[in-house]
């Protein structure tokens, strides 16, 4: 697999606004996500994604879930599922943001020329912003809370500080993280090359009985990147939060399911900022299904993970039109429904 070369939008330092931005698309990308400057995260309303159980604010306030604001009403402990590992192969997480305190488990870092153990660094940024979305903590009085945050989250660091990544290394993270007990694999990169070496590291997880998921990427094309067109790995395109279809994400008919992949506030490296940051990109995308995928898993422990795919895209909602296509695939995730998926 061909090393991939950063492609994050130029800065702005005017305020941020939609026409603020520019994205260079480069041949190989690790999120193509548009973010903004430092500062306090400032969220204009109708951003946050509508996904079920959760509130919109336009007041700059990360969604809370219904679960969490019942309970502590009635005062009764939230639920956690039982532990699932999900390895997110990145630029790494931010081990010492308050967001994954207790929730990291033992990962790797392949940058270096001879990997070491480690991954809970992040010095690009990227990596720390999707893991949010899967697992950061909740009930913790600050931040935002992710989509499944009794989930372990494994780090597996692939991208350096800078976003780049050498050759075959990330062939070598789904191998490692499928041998290391991840139940889920999130990859929120890709490359238009199919290489040999990344369509076997994919079925050999797939092999393992593992979830792959995989953002599909941006540009706005039909053209397909991988490994999110990877049939063992599940296609991840990027929809708005009135369920339309994102216009950067690519399309095609490898493209399995949708999610928000607009306006996402999530965490950042405190090293480099507030700790929390907005971007966009099929990068953030992907991460919701991650995260339904993990919940899935903790629900039903003995479900293989072709059920627990076909529970996620059968009862996905149908957002651009009735029935699959290459848009959104079989249509935006529905992480509450999949769970009681009884097909």
């Amino acid at each position: 697999m061909p090393a991939c070369r950063p492609a994050w939008p130029r800065r702005s330092w005017r305020r941020v606004t939609a026409s603020s931005w520019t994205g260079p698309w480069g041949w190989a990308w690790c999120g193509w996500c548009r973010r903004q400057p430092d500062g306090p995260p400032s969220i204009p309303c109708g951003v946050i994604p509508r996904l079920p159980g959760f509130r919109r604010s336009g007041s700059g306030r990360p969604p809370v879930s219904k679960d969490v604001r019942s309970s502590r009403r009635k005062g009764r402990p939230v639920w956690t599922p039982p532990e699932v590992t999900v390895a997110i192969l990145d630029s790494g997480i931010d081990g010492s943001h308050p967001e994954f305190a207790g929730q990291l488990v033992p990962g790797w870092d392949f940058t270096p020329k001879q990997p070491v153990a480690g991954g809970d660094r992040d010095g690009y940024g990227h990596g720390t912003h999707v893991a949010g979305v899967v697992g950061a903590r909740t009930g913790n009085g600050e931040g935002i809370a992710g989509l499944a945050p009794g989930c372990a989250l494994m780090p597996v660091r692939i991208f350096n500080d800078f976003g780049h990544t050498r050759d075959g290394i990330a062939a070598e993270a789904v191998i490692w993280a499928a041998d290391h007990g991840a139940r889920v694999i999130n990859c929120s990169w890709g490359s238009p090359m199919d290489g040999e070496a990344m369509r076997d590291a994919i079925s050999y997880a797939a092999s393992r009985d593992v979830v792959v998921v995989a953002a599909v990427g941006n540009g706005g094309k039909n053209e397909p990147n991988w490994p999110g067109a990877h049939p063992d790995a599940i296609g991840v395109a990027a929809s708005t939060d009135l369920d339309g279809w994102a216009s950067f994400s690519a399309w095609g008919d490898w493209v399995d399911l949708a999610a928000p992949g607009k306006g996402v506030l999530s965490t950042y490296p405190v090293a480099l900022g507030n700790g929390y940051r907005t971007m966009e990109g099929t990068s953030m995308a992907a991460p919701f299904v991650t995260a339904a995928a993990a919940l899935v898993r903790s629900a039903h422990p003995d479900w293989p993970a072709a059920k627990v795919r076909e529970a996620l895209e059968q009862t996905a909602k149908d957002t651009v039109v009735t029935g699959r296509d290459g848009y959104s695939g079989f249509g935006r995730v529905v992480p509450r429904a999949a769970l009681v998926f009884g097909g």
